[in-house]
């Protein structure tokens, strides 16, 4: 009966093991393929504008149109959600020079791995604070401070990538 017991508990342990240890996985997953996701998007927004002075009349429903927006993260004509379901919007910023993706609902464990990921991107921000990268010639990309990104990464994420020509 003891040892019945014991394998029980043995068994319990290993089920809860894999249920935890597959959820991690399944969120590493997620935010790979949100990463490879958002340097295609970037690629192909450039790609299409490269011979454009400006990102001034970039829209989500265009991208979504021509085929920019990565498939998975298409939802309809005028709209696309990341591997977590927030919302993701494109828009051009300031005077058009540059153009932004933002990423909503990004959770921590993503954190890290989307702001390093976006090594074009000229300036990164979380939850409306900006990233310091440890590039002593150019603070503003990638790579970044594992630190700063730990303490402006708080539950459900704001991410916005500034990229431009």
């Amino acid at each position: 009966m003891i040892s019945m017991a014991i394998y029980l508990a043995a068994g319990l342990i290993l089920v809860a093991g894999a249920v935890f240890g597959g959820q991690k996985v399944l969120s590493n997953s997620k935010a790979s393929n949100a990463a490879s996701d958002l340097t295609a998007f970037e690629q192909a927004v450039k790609g299409q504008y490269s011979v454009q002075p400006s990102f001034s009349n970039i829209t989500l429903t265009a991208a979504n149109a021509g085929g920019w927006t990565p498939a998975d993260w298409v939802s309809g004509a005028n709209s696309a959600v990341n591997q977590w379901g927030g919302s993701v919007t494109l828009a051009a910023v300031g005077t058009g020079t540059q153009f932004s993706i933002t990423l909503n609902g990004v959770p921590n464990v993503a954190c890290g791995t989307l702001a390093n990921a976006a090594a074009d991107a000229q300036s990164v921000s979380v939850n409306g604070t900006a990233l310091v990268g440890t590039n002593p010639s150019n603070t503003n990309v990638a790579p970044f401070d594992p630190a700063a990104i730990a303490t402006s990464c708080t539950g459900s994420n704001t991410m916005v990538f500034v990229f431009g020509h």
